[in-house]
């Protein structure tokens, strides 16, 4: 009765085992959900909006933080507290913009994907 009878799976074996789950998964996550529902696209919309307004608040947090700090230690209250304000304002404001015109470029390759796709047949040829 010793531990050498059931002897653990290799590194390899293993390696091999995670590797086509991976495959498995974005397999998966390529093709459209059976519902025809737009569960998926929603909730990832939800996200992002959720992400960009946490980045606003996150960088105002930060702002308003650093400048209260930076004029309690200087003694020029309230004027860094207003620049920072400002600085992370901008900066959330960039992050958002940039967020967004990400989010416009990945949906315009994806329509002309599914625009090609729609005009070649099963042949390849364009109709």
């Amino acid at each position: 009765m010793s531990g050498d009878d059931k002897r653990e799976p290799s590194l390899d074996a293993l390696g091999a085992r995670i590797e086509a789950a991976r495959q498995r998964e974005s397999e998966l996550a390529g093709r459209p959900q059976a519902s025809g529902g737009r569960g998926g696209a929603t909730g990832s919309g939800f996200g992002l909006a959720y992400r960009m307004a946490m980045e606003l608040v996150a960088s105002l947090v930060v702002g308003f933080g650093l400048g209260y700090l930076l004029d309690r230690w200087l003694g020029t209250r309230p004027w860094l507290l207003i620049v920072m304000i400002l600085l992370g304002m901008s900066a959330g404001l960039y992050n958002v913009i940039r967020t967004g015109i990400r989010m416009g470029e990945e949906q315009a390759g994806d329509g002309a994907a599914e625009t090609g796709a729609a005009r070649s047949g099963s042949d390849g040829k364009e109709r």
